[in-house]
């Protein structure tokens, strides 16, 4: 019986902002298989056939079934979305630019210009962020 390759691996644009990111590799509801930046990809020799390979974070599982035919690789490529802290500190970092700016060039501070540079930051909740990477194949 002739078997196929299976590659399961982290995306190259993950960057340093995911390195604490961490996924549960489980191949045909076998045992599961941690996958980390430090060993960001798996092989897998497999018999031809129809497959399941589930990956799950704290946040997100994401089942995928495929076929693998003859003597041919399949790649399954994680790729991680938006954080929530990424997102967070990014519009905390524009309200304080824009507070600085305010203070050199209008020289004094306005509250009402101060609660609406605040007003986008009660609209950014956690569970918008949920689906925290996706799973492509090639």
């Amino acid at each position: 019986m002739t078997e196929s390759t299976l590659i399961v691996r982290m995306s190259k644009s993950a960057g340093i902002y995911n390195k604490n990111n961490t996924y549960e590799v489980r191949l045909n509801n076998g045992d599961f298989m941690l996958m980390n930046y430090q060993n960001n990809r798996m092989e897998f020799r497999l018999p031809n056939g129809k497959h399941t390979v589930t990956i799950k974070n704290e946040v997100t599982t994401h089942e995928t079934e495929f076929e693998l035919r003859y003597e041919k690789t399949k790649v399954l490529t994680i790729n991680p979305s938006v954080t929530y802290k990424l997102f967070l500190g990014f519009m905390i970092g524009i309200v304080t630019f824009s507070i600085v700016l305010q203070i050199f060039f209008v020289e004094k501070l306005k509250l009402s210009l101060i609660w609406i540079l605040f007003f986008p930051l009660f609209f950014i909740k956690k569970k918008n962020f949920a689906p925290s990477f996706m799973v492509t194949e090639s």
